[in-house]
């Protein structure tokens, strides 16, 4: 099969090996450097890129006529998946250190997140059941059997974050009434405990394990909401009836919630002081973000001047805005995420 590297205006043709060569010789050393992403170019189904920004070389991983979207690192950043197919899909599977490719367990997927265990060994995704429940599966990396988390009938789970010490998952979870709310399950006793907050959905952990972040329904508005898991209470902050649709993403050292806003800007909450501030101007299209490894700087979307998606860095403490994107690329890219 032929793969395709860009570097610069230069296009490299290579056969598999030679992918394996290049990808080993240029990523595997660079770390918080590479960037996985997702291109798609006009008529075409998007591929899967990896990319070493301070060079501007790029390894294109995948080149058959299937859609390859949704790029998550392990924590350790010894593994990658993705998300492979559109109307019927399944997670990939990248081993770093030799770039073998798998299926994940061969499940079919029926939604766009997954999560891993902080200690690499396991994902939590979404799947729908035979009886048209979306239920969640936990599989052992890289070929474990499948086994679905413990649920109600009627009930479906979704938008699964692991807790940084292993034992819980927090997920969201919809009834008939159509109402999202949260759940965190213990795996060790398989016990469940419910946030008390109605139209809640998309929790992410901290990173040191003392809050979860989440979207809230309020009205007609949505609300970025803070549990503090000490006493049990709850904060609301930047209502906007245009909040971003994505989850909200903590810094690696758990002090601050990136977002955005329903006017396309990037916004960051400090949790200990209760500050929020508007990292880029609302005039500009960036949405998603993501942190770095070392939590200095975002990974972003926006739309470039071809109004076509690309993807940005911006300094998380002064602003500062660098686009990653090629400028004279015809082609989307989108969902970056930093290498571990």
């Amino acid at each position: 099969m032929i793969r395709s590297v860009w570097r610069g205006s230069l296009i490299l043709t290579l056969g598999h090996v030679g992918l394996l060569l290049l990808a080993s010789a240029v990523g595997m050393r660079l770390g918080g450097d590479v960037i996985a992403l997702s291109r798609n170019t006009p008529n075409a189904a998007p591929h899967l890129v990896l990319r070493d920004a301070p060079r501007g070389l790029d390894v294109r991983l995948t080149r058959d006529e299937d859609y390859h979207s949704l790029p998550i690192w392990s924590p350790d950043g010894a593994w990658l998946t993705w998300l492979r197919g559109s109307s019927v899909a399944y997670w990939m599977l990248l081993r770093w250190d030799d770039l073998t490719v798998q299926p994940l367990a061969g499940v079919l997927s029926s939604g766009t997140l997954l999560a891993w265990s902080p200690d690499s060994q396991q994902v939590v995704f979404e799947r729908t059941t035979a009886s048209g429940e979306r239920r969640l599966m936990l599989v052992d990396v890289p070929a474990g059997t499948p086994r679905l988390l413990p649920n109600s009938p009627g009930l479906d789970q979704s938008a699964p974050s692991w807790s940084p010490d292993g034992r819980w998952i927090v997920y969201q979870m919809q009834g008939e009434d159509r109402i999202s709310r949260i759940v965190r399950y213990n795996l060790s006793n398989q016990q469940s405990v419910l946030i008390p907050r109605d139209g809640a959905y998309y929790p992410m952990w901290s990173p040191d394990g003392e809050r979860i972040a989440y979207l809230v329904n309020e009205g007609l508005n949505i609300a970025l909401a803070v549990y503090e898991l000490a006493d049990g209470s709850q904060r609301l902050y930047a209502v906007d009836a245009r909040l971003d649709f994505n989850p909200p993403q903590w810094s690696p050292d758990g002090r601050y919630v990136a977002f955005g806003s329903g006017t396309s800007q990037i916004w960051i909450l400090d949790v200990e002081t209760d500050v929020m501030s508007g990292l880029t101007p609302p005039t500009q299209f960036q949405y998603a973000p993501r942190w770095s490894p070392d939590g200095q700087a975002l990974l972003v979307m926006e739309l470039s001047p071809a109004r076509l998606m690309a993807i940005g860095r911006i300094n998380a403490h002064t602003g500062q805005q660098q686009r990653l994107s090629p400028l004279n690329l015809n082609a989307n890219e989108m969902m970056p995420i930093w290498k571990p």
